[in-house]
């Protein structure tokens, strides 16, 4: 091209039907931006005019972050808009944008977004062009009109330098004018010795300059460019130096460098990136000068760039250990086979940890720890070591979801709605966020990973399938998001879950659901393991993605029968040949060999109080108080008789009990016990309805009146509050706990269903008023009347009794079960235990706890699991009046923890269940659910129940 004509018409649709917010403001933005310029103008003013305070949101810089690599990568394409603007206008908004941006890193964002927004808002700045001085100056990149009126290259080629790159970049830059620019070098070194020397040299470096204004410049050229602020710290050199040293032996090895040399070279990056995020790491001053600004780019963007080659270090890495055997040559290469593996992953999670927010890299730092720790440990070979591996690895791996979920619900809808509105063809929009998860160093961080916990399983053995509830069960298999009411349909089913919270009500899912297989780990006597176990639904877990994607997704939608015991789970196509299987009211068949629970009526009220009162633990009765705090009144009695017994001592917190009848009182005092009533009789009538959406609207609804009334309306009178404060520890917080006519009964747990209300200030009226009311208030939740309704269990017929006792602050949680709680082996125990507060065991949280099998003969232990739970809930005194408690979650490093790093812990820990579990078996007359902790060296038992 020789002339000037360039043309201004633009192709693209911008549709803004439906669009709300960002996406919406992008649209209408584009419309009239046809250079890039303008487009840059787009963003800056969503970023910057239109946010608060100049700080943007999720919403604008996941929409910006989609718009501008959209921009970048020709993807929407820029056009010419007429007018002069040199590239300094394109470096101002830029400016502008990074200086938002930077002030979003360094204060994060709400609660819910802090995450997305430390990952978007950093890599956001790779698409602004450089602010740096050499652009923003009122005519940058002159060194191109120098090129074009050189006297030593023919007239055309002149000419057309001129008009294809200098005119076109003075006039309306893009990123196409670097795309004409590479063109031209390849075209201008084609031959060597066609065009002087000294030409094809400055060419090459105005290809540099524009690539550094582009921010496409490589790492090594970014480092050059930093020399100067480094200053003279020897350190800070010789940690640039390193890395180059080693990016070069690497590059001269070619393709005969091997796994330590890769490694190496990852090593001194992980070293040079935290140089680069260390002087990073300062919040930007409101007033800072556009100098110091300048020079923040180009820190931020080699930081940027480290991290892109991290990606390609571990790629690299991952291939060759894939091509020298994978998982197999691990195993055959005992300890030395696993260290450089388990070290590169130890280096991309540093990776990892240096450009996430603050949850992640606390996730990654423990995470590091724990690998580097077991790395130097080793021991591979053996069981237990390999399990403790495995249990670090998954929880790696569920890192990396959540990093990939954190990318999903930021950018795909957004990418979508943008895609359709701008014209974008669906095979990029519908892909967008899938490839910037495949672009990631979590990416390549989670194939290496899959390789090891493959070695893992071949040392370890085991099955993808881990058995929560054994048994057969037939029918349809469907994915669904989450267990809720109407999940299962209207026929037979085998439901694949994607989530689970572990607090779900089975029963009230009714009876087509079969069996469940759920896509990721919880603790096996969670709520929701009860439950499963309760109502015989074979129940299984299945982390493993590709062999779910291998061997169960293609059978989604076909009639399968899933078969599960404690070693063997299959899943076919087809039905059992059993008669009634799916029968309409058949659930899963139980393994051979298992008893009839058979259930029990909920308990007759022997006494409702006529008078509120506070009974003493020691005088409770489970006709007044309910069956849980009448087992922990003969829990705290056992505990005193323990006393002395090595095998068996244990403690148990004392408390005190408001009986069944106190909730109607304190309803009555306020003139509001007709209301409540009528409520109740509105609720069980309501539940003989046929079951549609509509019924359940209004039964939530009316649920939501009967627990308002309660929380609102009731009230104690003043001389139960004092005799309460007269009988608990003024100095320690209170838990208010469920004891209801309708739980803790043999066949009827209800584990779970009702709540416990933790730290609460004795000292404070206000705070046991409400922490009680709460309780209280929890006999009427929407899933609790569903599972009454679903056994038959009218609501007028429940009483909630609440016990108070001093809150412990445990070390360590646990559930025991003295049976086999899927093979109902009378002879084995069975425990999970988690750190911290055992509400982590209870609701199910993702992740594992240490599981352990427990002969009763011999006192042997076998180690199913360790714990992997990235947070532990321990208990943190307030700072408001009465020193309220909270519980805060804590990330857990388990390579600290003496469960995970000692066999002996465990072995004594394993002897103290036995004996315990054993004394509260023979004393309560059957199988027991048990849950206890460790505080302070002290073994406490705080609930038993039959074992369901």
């Amino acid at each position: 091209m020789q002339g000037n004509e360039h043309s201004r018409e633009r192709q693209g649709r911008w549709e803004t039907e439906g669009l709300e917010g960002a996406t919406l403001e992008i649209v209408n933005g584009d419309r009239d931006a046809g250079s890039w310029l303008q487009k840059l103008a787009v963003a800056e003013k969503l970023l910057v005019q239109s946010a608060p305070r100049l700080r943007p949101r999720l919403d604008a810089v996941a929409a910006a972050y989609v718009y501008l690599q959209w921009v970048g990568n020709g993807t929407l394409a820029c056009a010419e808009s007429g007018g002069h603007h040199r590239p300094n206008h394109h470096a101002e908004l830029a400016r502008s944008m990074f200086r938002s941006l930077e002030w979003v890193l360094a204060e994060g964002g709400k609660d819910g977004e802090a995450q997305a927004l430390a990952l978007l808002a950093r890599r956001l700045q790779a698409y602004l062009p450089s602010f740096d001085a050499a652009y923003t100056a009122s005519t940058p990149l002159t060194r191109i009109r120098d090129i074009a009126h050189r006297n030593d290259i023919p007239h055309e080629l002149k000419q057309e330098i001129k008009h294809t790159i200098q005119n076109k970049l003075h006039r309306n830059a893009g990123p196409e004018d670097l795309v004409a620019t590479e063109a031209m070098l390849r075209r201008i070194t084609r031959h060597p010795g066609e065009y002087p020397d000294a030409f094809v040299g400055e060419f090459r470096r105005f290809h540099a300059e524009l690539s550094d204004f582009f921010s496409a410049g490589s790492l090594t050229d970014s480092l050059a460019a930093l020399r100067p602020s480094l200053g003279d710290d020897p350190s800070d050199i010789q940690i640039v130096e390193r890395f180059l040293e080693a990016k070069r032996k690497l590059e001269a090895a070619g393709s005969s460098a091997d796994m330590n040399d890769v490694v190496d070279t990852l090593h001194t990056l992980g070293t040079l990136r935290a140089l680069l995020c260390s002087r990073l790491s300062s919040g930007l001053r409101n007033d800072v000068g556009d100098g110091v600004l300048a020079g923040r780019q180009r820190w931020r963007q080699a930081e940027i760039q480290a991290e892109d080659y991290a990606f390609v270090l571990l790629s690299r890495f991952s291939n060759l250990l894939e091509s020298q055997g994978g998982a197999e040559s691990l195993v055959q290469g005992k300890d030395g086979g696993w260290a450089l593996p388990l070290g590169s992953l130890v280096l991309g999670l540093r990776q990892v940890g240096l450009g996430a927010g603050s949850g992640l890299a606390r996730e990654c730092a423990a995470l590091e720890q724990e690998l580097a720790t077991w790395q130097r440990l080793g021991g591979f070979g053996e069981r237990d070591n390999a399990l403790r591996l495995k249990a670090s690895l998954q929880r790696l791996r569920r890192l990396t979801h959540d990093f990939s979920q954190i990318l999903m619900d930021s950018l795909s809808e957004r990418a979508q709605k943008l895609g359709d509105a701008l014209g974008v063809s669906g095979d990029i929009s519908s892909v967008f966020t899938e490839a910037e998860i495949r672009a990631s160093v979590v990416f390549q961080l989670s194939k290496l990973a899959a390789t090891l916990l493959k070695g893992t399983e071949l040392v370890a053995g085991g099955s993808p399938f881990d058995v929560v509830v054994g048994g057969e069960a037939s029918g349809k298999l469907q994915e669904v998001d989450a267990l809720q009411p109407g999940c299962a349909g209207v026929e037979a089913c085998v439901l694949v879950v994607r989530s689970a919270t572990g607090d779900e009500e089975v029963g009230a899912l009714g009876p087509n659901l079969r069996g469940i297989i759920l896509r990721h780990d919880i603790p096996h006597l969670s709520h929701l393991g009860v439950r499963a176990r309760q109502e015989q639904v074979p129940f299984v877990l299945v982390e493993d993605d590709a062999f779910f994607e291998e061997s169960i997704a293609p059978l989604l939608g076909k009639h399968v029968t899933l078969s599960s015991v404690s070693d063997a789970t299959t899943l076919t196509s087809g039905a059992a040949d059993a008669p009634g299987l799916t029968g309409k009211a058949s659930r899963g068949r139980p393994e051979a060999g298992a008893p009839s629970w058979k259930g029990e009526a909920p308990r007759r009220i022997s006494k409702l109080s006529a008078s509120a009162a506070v009974v003493p633990l020691a005088e409770v009765e489970a006709g007044s108080c309910g069956s849980k705090a009448a087992a922990c009144s003969r829990l705290s009695r056992l505990a005193v008789d323990s006393k002395g017994n090595s095998g068996s001592e244990f403690a148990a917190p004392p408390g005190v009990v408001l009986p069944f009848g106190t909730m109607e009182l304190a309803l009555e005092a306020g003139g509001h016990a007709s209301a409540f009533r009528d409520l109740l009789s509105q609720l069980d009538d309501m539940l003989r309805e046929p079951e549609d959406d509509p019924r359940n609207a209004r039964l939530a609804r009316l649920c939501e009146e009967v627990q308002g009334l309660i929380l609102n309306s009731s009230k104690l009178p003043d001389e139960v509050i004092k005799a309460l404060q007269d009988s608990l520890p003024a100095d320690s917080p209170v838990i208010a706990r469920s004891s209801a006519n309708v739980e803790d009964l043999a066949g009827l747990s209800g584990a779970g269903l009702y709540d416990s209300i933790p730290g609460i200030d004795p000292s404070s009226a206000t705070s046991l008023q409400r922490g009680i009311a709460l309780v209280w208030a929890s006999l009427f939740s929407r899933r609790a009347v569903l599972s009454r309704g679903a056994g038959g269990i009218p609501s007028q017929a429940a009483a909630m009794a609440v016990l108070l006792q001093p809150q412990l602050c445990p070390d360590l949680s646990f559930v025991l079960h003295t049976a086999h709680p899927v093979t109902r082996d009378a002879g084995v125990m069975w425990a999970e235990v988690a750190p911290g507060q055992g509400e982590i065991l209870a609701t199910g949280s993702r992740g594992a706890a240490w599981r352990m099998e427990i002969g009763k003969a011999g006192d042997t232990l076998r180690m199913l699991s360790f714990a992997n739970f990235s947070t532990a809930w321990l208990v943190a005194r307030g700072t408001g009046k009465g020193g309220v408690a909270t519980l805060a979650p804590t990330t857990v490093d388990y390579s600290s923890q003496a469960l995970s790093g000692s066999e002996e812990a465990r072995a004594q820990l394993s002897r103290r269940l036995l004996g315990v579990g054993a004394a509260l078996e023979a004393e309560m007359g059957g199988a027991q659910d048990v849950e206890g902790c460790i505080a302070a060296g002290q073994l406490y038992i705080v609930q038993t129940r039959p074992q369901p």
